[in-house]
């Protein structure tokens, strides 16, 4: 699926960089999901998604950490400390996994 208007997605994002500190782990993978599947890359936002799930990655569930990890896999983006975090806060959950 890809996004036609790219202002607009901008516009939003923009707007989410404002607030995402309040965001939960749900939030934070639903919203790296979303542009991961309108297939534009927004450098400012992955990276204020990147920093505030890094800050909460204790809060992530057990299906919230692949959804995050596959965002940012899929759009390319190799953040390399943010998936250091993710396979940490992962390997106390990995009995959960095997549910999924």
């Amino acid at each position: 699926m890809e996004f036609d208007d790219v202002p607009l997605l901008h516009a939003i994002a923009s707007a989410a960089i404002h607030s995402i500190r309040a965001w939960d782990a749900q939030n934070l993978a639903n919203i790296a999901w979303a542009v991961a599947k309108c297939s534009v890359l927004h450098a400012p936002l992955l990276a204020a998604i990147s920093a505030q799930a890094m800050r909460t990655i204790g809060e992530f569930k057990a299906l919230e950490l692949p959804i995050t990890l596959w965002a940012f896999a899929t759009m390319a983006v190799k953040d390399l400390p943010l998936f250091d975090a993710i396979s940490a806060a992962a390997m106390p959950l990995r009995e959960q996994f095997e549910m999924l």
